[in-house]
């Protein structure tokens, strides 16, 4: 096979180094002061962009060229780990719905929600970094924790917190925690989009 690389490798390399950008959980680095002291991670500070390392895997694209077969498989699971839906603001609809059933299970239920401004990490394809800003209330620590949790292992989609800004009264564990926090995840968009991973 020759040398030159397939579109579709070209994103999967953009969707793999952003999935490992967005996973990074360099929570000693920087991020705003949190006012409940003994909260659960009280700021998560992850990126300045999410696209970081996207140039460096893109230079090994004849590698990806040379591993066809691997390269399919891979985009499969990839994919497999986005939203798929035919617009961003399916996408955004979609991410919201998973975190409200998320927010369900750990007993949380969402206030506000507004969307983040949304990322093109490849120009001229249908691949977004799109993430929403919540903003509610939780009766305890553990509330948050198991939320938290939920939305940072889940397998599809992957998300990850940017940022946690806690409000409350800290180790005491009263009731009256107000969270604010945002939320980024990927989404692949197109007609058909939808019918597989964690689309909707």
């Amino acid at each position: 096979m020759s040398g030159r690389v397939q579109p579709k490798q070209v994103i999967l390399v953009a969707i793999v180094a952003v999935l490992a950008f967005l996973v990074l959980r360099d929570r000693s680095a920087g991020g705003s002061e949190a006012t409940a002291a003994d909260s659960p991670g009280a700021t998560y500070r992850h990126a300045n962009s999410v696209t970081r390392g996207i140039e460096t895997l893109v230079a090994q694209r004849d590698e990806w060229a040379a591993a066809d077969s691997k390269a399919r498989r891979s985009w499969a699971q990839a994919l497999a780990t986005i939203i798929q839906a035919p617009s961003v603001n399916v996408a955004e609809s979609s991410l919201r719905a998973f975190i409200e059933e998320q927010m369900r299970v750990a007993g949380l239920t969402l206030s506000v929600s507004s969307p983040m401004p949304r990322r093109t990490p490849v120009d001229g394809e249908p691949l977004r970094v799109i993430g929403l800003t919540l903003d509610f209330d939780a009766p305890n620590p553990e509330a948050l924790h198991a939320l938290l949790d939920r939305v940072e292992n889940a397998a599809a989609p992957r998300m990850v917190v940017t940022d946690l800004e806690i409000r409350g009264p800290g180790k005491s564990g009263r009731d009256g925690l107000h969270v604010k926090m945002d939320v980024v995840a990927m989404a692949w968009l197109g007609e058909g989009a939808g019918t597989g991973g964690a689309g909707g």
